[in-house]
């Protein structure tokens, strides 16, 4: 944890709920690790995935090729065109 830092680019796997980081995300999350770039097949979906940080305005910007079926937490944090 110590060696990612703020504004740090990181790839998490996971699709539909399953597969997710979950602990690196929990950690980071509680480190506050700010700025992030977060590439991700999809995200924002529940309170174990990426979504925690979306909530804790920890992702600056996301790559994402599925965001969600409903992905609510991630407009809420990121509108379009942010």
């Amino acid at each position: 944890m110590a060696d990612i830092p703020d504004g740090a680019q990181i790839m998490v796997g996971g699709f539909g709920g399953a597969g997710f980081p979950n602990n690196l995300i929990q950690a980071l999350a509680r480190k506050g690790t700010k700025n992030i770039t977060a590439v991700s097949n999809n995200c924002g979906t529940r309170d174990g995935e990426l979504g925690i940080m979306f909530r804790n305005n920890q992702i600056k910007h996301v790559i994402a090729a599925f965001p969600a079926l409903t992905p609510i937490i991630f407009w809420n944090v990121l509108p379009p065109g942010k």
